[in-house]
Order: C-alpha cells, then structure tokens, then sequence
C-alpha cells in the first residue's frame, strides 16, 4: 500500500526521534511549531484505525512532547498560526469550481471560530506579525485583489489589484514585512516565467506600489529581520544572463542590488538568519556584503535557521540518498540527521527539527 507521512521531532544531533501523529492513520500534509515552541499545528487527512475507528481529519494541536493531541476543525486549508500562538487563520476547503473560500480564525484553546470573509474566494493568506490583520488574496471574476482583514472580521479593506487573466492560485504571492508596515508582492509566479513579472512594496494605505524590480520569473520572496532589504529568486527561462535560478537581495533604502547564481531553482527561496547578517540559500550561505561564508553541497532545499544562528537545517538529497542535513555556519559540522525525512523546521525555542517524515 501507500507509504504513511508523519509528523516527528528529532534532536538536532539523531537522537530521541519521536513519531507525533501515530495516532492519525491518513498522511500528515504539514506541520509547524507555535511561535513560543510549546505545540505545533498538524494538517492531515483522516482514516481508519487499526481498531476501526473512523479518525477525521483536518487541523491538529499537539504538544511537543506529544501529549494533548487535540482537533481544531475539519477543514484544513493553509493554516497559519497567529503570532502571539493563540489563534489560527484557515481557509475553507474548496467545494466545486468557482466556488467560495472563505477566511475564518480558530482559537487553539477551545475558542469560536470567526468567519473573516463572506462569499469570498481566497487564496492565501497571511498573518501581520503584530498580529493586528490577515492579509489574503481574494479572486473574482476579473481581478485579483490583495485584501487586509481585522482578526475579528469587523474591518476588510483592498490595497491593491490585478487583473484577473492566469487561473487559479493566482497571479501573485506576497509577504508581510517583519515590522508590519509595508507587504511585499511579485505581481506573476514563477510558474508563468515567461511573462514579465515586477517585484514591488505595497503600502497599506493603498497608494501607488514602489517599483523594486521588473523581469522575468520572480518567486519565493524574504524579507530582512530589520524590514531594510528584499531576497527572492529568479528562475531563468532561456536566454538571460544566468543559467537556472539567480538569489536577488535588494537594500530598500539605497537601492543596492546583489545577484547569486544558483544550480537549481528551490522553490523555498532564500532565508535570512535570525541577526539579518547571513542569507541561506541551496548549496551556499553568502552575507550581505557580497561574501560567500560557506558553499556547502550539504545546504538542500528550504533552509531553516537555528534560533541561534549556528546551523541550518534543509531537506539534502542526492540521486541515492535523501534526508535532513544539519550544517554548522563555519563548517566545522556537516551531518545527515534522518534518513528519508523531509520538510525540516527548528523548534523556535529549542535545539530541535520538527520533521514530516516521507
């Protein structure tokens, strides 16, 4: 039969791998730690159990110590946890073509879930980090409009708009900047690369985008800790100046501009560490300088800091192995943590990875 997924947490040296959600006999679709590290958010499909009961699935609560396993709600659509780790944002799952998904918030200690949205078509949504509003993507029949929603429902505004002409997801992605001011949008996917795609910021009082880059094939936006620069990538799709994807990283307040060839294009992106001073991206880690600190074929897809800034964790693989690599900023340690595991994410507050074993 088919492999099960499960969610697990490991020690960041091998050690003490524990299986969360034996419990939950569909596949676990992802997983990830609350803000404070004390619990983490578990979508997964429902099943059978051994002895025959019938496990629903959808959102998950469980400690970290894997006690307190708790459902939430049923339905299951790109979850995210508020930052203060007391409420979730989903959406509903989608029923038929065209139909709506609407927005709602979830307290993770038995509160009411709050509709946001009404009648609405969303995709995507994210979280400001003050935790004052929800950003998402509402889809009509002829635009596409990126919305700001309070945690209550009691306030819904548009900040901007596209047209609507390249089906669904959508034609832009988006991420809030830490400092809550401005959101981040690339106006195409990377999926549609060979149609012109700008970088811009948006601001929340709905005036005129700033311009940051036009091109060809952006995707995976990060913005520094400091909300001072933008890294992203761009898939190239032929001709160009770079073979395979380029790490851009632009400094919004003079303008500067660095580019980084890559081998390959991880759809993750780049990922800042916890300081703002270091950038981890598939096979190397360069500073804001310019400077490579480390090329390492050990760095795979979907980079993820320690809270300390001394390792990264990514998803390694080669053509007869895979797995969970952990590597050390100065290179002094390089190790294979799993064997066959995937989608690493540290333990906020702790040395941990939080695996969702494949």
């Amino acid at each position: 039969g088919f492999e099960i997924h499960d969610a697990y947490v490991i020690n960041a040296d091998g050690s003490n791998e524990r299986n969360l959600t034996a419990a939950i006999p569909g596949d676990v679709i992802a997983a990830d730690w609350s803000p404070d590290g004390s619990r983490i958010l578990i979508q997964a499909w429902g099943g059978l159990s051994p002895s025959g009961e019938d496990i629903p699935g959808g959102l998950y609560v469980i400690n970290a110590d894997g006690s307190g396993l708790t459902l939430l709600t049923d339905a299951f659509a790109a979850p995210m946890w508020s930052p203060d780790g007391t409420r979730v944002a989903f959406i509903e799952p989608e029923s038929c073509w065209d139909c709506a998904r609407d927005l709602f918030v979830i307290g993770v200690d038995g509160g009411e879930v709050t509709q946001l949205t009404d009648g609405a078509r969303v995709f995507g949504l994210e979280w400001s980090p003050d935790g004052t509003s929800v950003a998402y993507k509402r889809i009509t029949h002829d635009e596409e409009q990126l919305m700001l929603v309070d945690p209550d429902g009691s306030t819904e505004r548009q900040i901007m708009a596209v047209p609507r002409w390249c089906g669904d997801p959508g034609c832009f992605e988006f991420a809030w900047a830490p400092d809550s001011q401005q959101i981040a949008v690339i106006k195409l996917p990377h999926d549609l690369g060979g149609f012109p795609s700008d970088v811009v910021v948006v601001n929340l009082d709905g005036s005129e985008p700033e311009l940051i880059m036009s091109g060809h094939g952006f995707f995976g936006l990060r913005w520094s800790p400091d909300s001072q620069m933008l890294a992203f990538t761009q898939q190239q799709f032929g001709g160009g100046d770079l073979d395979g994807s380029a790490v851009w990283i632009v400094n919004l307040t003079n303008g500067a501009e660095l580019v980084f060839g890559n081998d390959y294009s991880d759809p993750s992106g780049p990922t800042w560490s916890p300081d703002g001073s270091l950038v981890a991206m598939s096979g190397r880690i360069i500073n804001t300088a310019g400077d490579t600190v480390l090329l390492s074929s050990a760095i795979g897809s979907g980079p993820s800091w320690s809270p300390d800034g001394m390792f990264v964790v990514s998803y390694w693989g080669t053509w007869t192995a895979s797995g969970i690599a952990i590597v050390a900023v100065d290179g002094s340690a390089q190790r294979l943590v799993c064997a066959d595991c995937s989608s690493p994410g540290w333990r906020p507050v702790a040395d941990m990875s939080n695996i969702d074993r494949r």
